[in-house]
């Protein structure tokens, strides 16, 4: 037979025989099945034990030292089974220490089967009830468990009566803590002063609680503060269960307020926002820096190549000499800033080569001896095996520069410098952490000191331009952003751990490679050739100021050059020219054709003519343009006149 079509399960406890009797006949002819009778409490704890029944009917007054009363509470806490109370005595003392216990109901002797039916199906009814809504908490409490999200209770006087796992992991809170009791004020943000307006006048709570009050307003973001003092991010959405008949009023002083929130743990995605958006806007930063670069980068171009030109024809004694000395050295330096602010915005032309870090450090080794100087001890360590990175050459030792720099004026009374390489693979977990980073294997370059550290903020805004601790006289803001924007053109990464008074690290990751490679060496190392300016150059730049600038240097040199306003120019009279044409120098964007296919076609009547390719745009436009190409001779505008005749030498020399 079904449970459903089971009779309902009667224990009677009742000490008097015949009562009992009587009461068990009635029940059967109702069509009950009486399972036990027991005439004392503690054999009715036992009876319930070992049978289970669906009900049981308890009369108050028993025989030997446990009552009706005492045995009704163990049995319903115990067993959760449903008790009516039968009792000859209209005592209303008694009846409230019954009440207690919250009886399903109850029967004054005497009372016909009309009223003990009644008084059962009413108790069986509430019983069903009750047991369907444990199993319903029991199994929404069991979901509660898994999820991944905080799940809190909170009452009128903002205890947390409930926490499922989560709850504990996100706010650390152990067993022992919850059940010594919580307010739910240890973790919101609320000041301390508020908290005795809250206590004392209820009337008010809905305006000094206000942190509290938003949890009943929708989803709402607060910051949380763990019991080991360590702060999180969440979304708290809510249900509330009010007291009272205006059930869309949330108060907090009502005793039956009970408040479920749902935490989310936003705290990773905050520091991704944030990253983002520091990551955003240094990015805009750069293209600042790349929209203005081109123009500024000739005028600038024009201004340097002039003053060098003149100084160069000028005794040192002339009156004017000075002025364009200064006029020379401001341009310097507005053409080194115009390059820090475009390696910051990653916008540098970049000449990719085979480089072992660990050369790079060891070529570089006596200048950042003499940088750092005779008080800072310099400690290299470098890792067994080459440290091979695809990279500009330069812009690594710019990097080792820039850091180094930093870590000395960091440590004025002294104190120690490490630099060190080694390998490392950098995993999901890592690269999940940090919005521009790809898992996989990595060079890292180490350059601690032992100086005055930063603290949080100051770390935070390191790596923006013009920024700087240092005075104006000292620091221009642009060092260590340059060093960013320098690693992220490499698809690279750098951290950076610090706390006041105990020094700086900062750990600079680039893709490694292990494959066979020719590795190039830093300049310094590489043994420089001579020659005389006595070749052929032909001079492609859509800008008069620009190509009279450049043919002038060339000329003074002793080259002999030729010169196009435009690219078809210039393929006709490299075709109408029938000596050596050793070089073309030529603007890589021009109307037409670009510098690249000017080369292609002069190559078709002089193969053996080797070019130098200039641009004052940012590598971002020329890449769209499709014209950078790895093993093409590239020089960044503006250049000085002694960088531009270094370049053509070189590759002239080669040539021959």
């Amino acid at each position: 037979m079904s449970k459903s079509m089971e009779k309902p399960c009667i224990m009677v406890v009742e000490d008097e025989f015949i009562v009992a009797q009587d009461l068990i006949a009635s029940l059967t002819h109702m069509g009950y099945a009486v399972c036990a009778h027991a005439d004392s409490g503690e054999k009715a704890i036992q009876q319930a034990e070992e049978n289970q029944p669906d009900l049981v009917i308890m009369d108050i007054v028993l025989k030997g030292e446990m009552d009706g009363i005492q045995a009704a509470g163990q049995i319903h806490e115990r067993f959760q089974i449903p008790v009516i109370f039968l009792t000859a005595f209209g005592n209303q003392a008694l009846l409230d220490r019954a009440k207690s216990i919250e009886p399903f109901g109850y029967l004054i002797k005497p009372f016909n089967e009309g009223e003990l039916h009644s008084a059962l199906e009413i108790g069986l009814y509430k019983a069903a009830m009750e047991k369907k809504l444990r199993l319903s908490e029991k199994r929404f409490k069991a979901m509660a468990e898994l999820l991944p999200t905080g799940i809190l209770e909170i009452d009128h006087d903002f205890r947390i009566t409930y926490m499922n796992s989560s709850a504990f992991k996100m706010l650390g809170v152990s067993q022992v803590q919850f059940e010594e009791g919580i307010d739910v004020r240890d973790f919101l943000q609320i000041e301390e002063h508020e908290f005795p307006l809250v206590d004392e006048h209820a009337e008010d709570r809905d305006e000094y609680g206000a942190p509290l009050l938003r949890l009943g307003k929708g989803p709402a973001e607060f910051r949380l503060q763990r019991k080991d003092g360590s702060s999180i991010e969440v979304i708290a959405d809510s249900a509330v269960m009010p007291a009272g008949e205006n059930k869309a009023v949330l108060r907090l002083g009502e005793e039956s307020t009970r408040i479920l929130v749902n935490l989310t743990d936003i705290t990773q995605i905050k520091k991704l926002e944030f990253q983002l958006h520091q990551s955003q806007k240094m990015e805009a930063i750069g293209r600042l820096a790349g929209g203005i670069a081109h123009d500024f980068n000739n005028i600038l171009y024009v201004i340097l190549g002039y003053s060098e030109l003149m100084m160069g024809n000028m005794a040192k004694n002339h009156p004017h000499y000075e002025g364009l000395r200064e006029i020379f050295t401001a341009s310097e330096r507005a053409r080194l800033l115009v390059k820090q602010l475009m390696a910051f915005g990653r916008k540098q032309v970049l000449n990719i080569n085979w480089v072992d870090i660990n050369q790079v450090i060891r070529d570089f080794e006596k200048l950042l001896g003499r940088v750092i100087g005779e008080d800072i001890e310099l400690k290299i360590h470098l890792m067994q095996n080459p440290a091979v990175v695809k990279a500009d050459i330069t812009q690594i030792e710019q990097i080792l520069m820039n850091l180094v720099v930093n870590a000395r004026d960091a440590m004025p009374d002294g104190g120690t410098l490490t630099i060190q390489t080694g390998t490392v693979e950098l995993d999901g977990s890592f690269a999940s952490a940090r919005s521009e980073v790809t898992p996989g294997d990595y060079i890292m370059i180490v350059v601690a000191d032992t100086g005055t550290g930063m603290d949080k903020e100051t770390i935070e805004k390191i790596f923006e331009p013009f920024f700087t601790t240092k005075s104006k006289e000292v620091g221009t803001g642009l060092g260590l952003s340059t060093v960013y924007g320098i690693i992220k053109q490499h698809d690279g990464h750098i951290d950076v751990y610090s706390e006041p008074g105990r020094g700086s690290v900062f750990k600079i990751y680039l893709p490694s490679f292990t494959e066979d490679v020719c590795i190039v060496e830093s300049e310094s190392a590489v043994p420089s050739k001579s020659m005389e300016g006595s070749a052929t150059v032909l001079v492609v730049e859509d800008d008069p100021s620009v190509l009279r600038m450049t043919c002038k240097i060339l000329v003074e040199k002793g080259y002999r050059v030729f010169e196009a306003l435009n690219a078809d120019d210039a393929v006709r009279r490299a075709q109408n020219y029938k000596g050596k044409l050793h070089l073309l120098l030529t603007d890589v964007i021009m109307p037409g054709m670009k510098g690249p296919e000017v080369y292609q076609r002069i190559r078709e009547f002089h193969p053996e003519t080797r070019a130098l390719f200039m641009s004052g745009y940012t590598a971002d436009v020329i890449t769209r343009h499709g014209v950078l190409k790895e093993g093409l001779q590239f020089i960044q505008k503006p250049f000085s006149a002694k960088a531009l005749l270094a370049k053509i030498e070189h590759l002239i020399t080669e040539s021959l």
